[in-house]
């Protein structure tokens, strides 16, 4: 299984949940490869201060992370794409209608109803 997560610009929440569930497919020797980028984010971008710091709380290094364009990701490849927002989610739809059936937000594929 391919799991992408997508938001702006890749170095701060779509980056996070990448190496958190990364983290976790390591640790349980789970079949899933992990990926994220963000719609308009500038390949190489390294992540926030913040966000790098947020996961030192969890024992996970974020530092070595690289923000990846959504044109220049493997999206087409994914089996779940995960948005941070749902204008995030419209965008990929937009971009790729094809595959309108995998992607959903973060919050949606949780299953966490709206407020």
């Amino acid at each position: 299984m391919k799991i992408m997560f997508i938001c702006t610009g890749n170095i701060c929440r779509s980056a996070m949940a990448h190496v958190m569930l990364e983290d976790k497919v390591k640790k349980q020797n789970k079949d899933i490869e992990v990926y994220s980028c963000g719609v308009y984010a500038q390949n190489g971008d390294i992540s926030t201060e913040e966000a790098i710091e947020t996961m030192e709380e969890y024992q996970i290094d974020l530092k070595k992370h690289r923000a990846t364009n959504i044109r220049s990701s493997k999206i087409e490849n994914m089996d779940i794409i995960l948005c941070a927002t749902t204008a995030h989610k419209n965008n990929v739809i937009n971009m790729y209608p094809k595959l309108s059936d995998k992607v959903f937000t973060m919050k949606e594929y949780a299953r966490i109803p709206k407020k």
